[in-house]
């Protein structure tokens, strides 16, 4: 029986070779989402507040959240979410 060397090799660093512009380019597309989910999806983000644990600091993330999607619903894109949701009920209908 022939026996086989065992070779062992150092782990790989992903994140140790990477160029830095593809990891600027990442943090932006990360904050172009979270912008995008604070315009398009203050309904959400409003209601999501209201199940967290009832404090002091809940309670004014309550009230900045609704004043934010009030707002957003008022511009226009704080409809974004209830009129892709009513469209995709109205596609799972049959």
């Amino acid at each position: 029986m022939m026996k086989r060397e065992i070779r062992y090799r150092p782990p790989l660093e992903p994140v140790a070779d990477a160029p830095v512009r593809a990891l600027r380019d990442v943090s932006i597309a990360i904050i172009a989402a979270a912008l995008a989910m604070l315009v398009f999806g203050s309904g959400p983000l409003a209601a999501w507040t209201e199940t967290l644990p009832v404090n002091p600091i809940s309670d004014l993330a309550v009230e900045l959240a609704g004043n934010w999607d009030d707002w957003m619903r008022s511009l226009g894109p704080g409809e974004f979410h209830p009129a892709l949701r009513r469209a995709m009920t109205g596609l799972t209908k049959d």
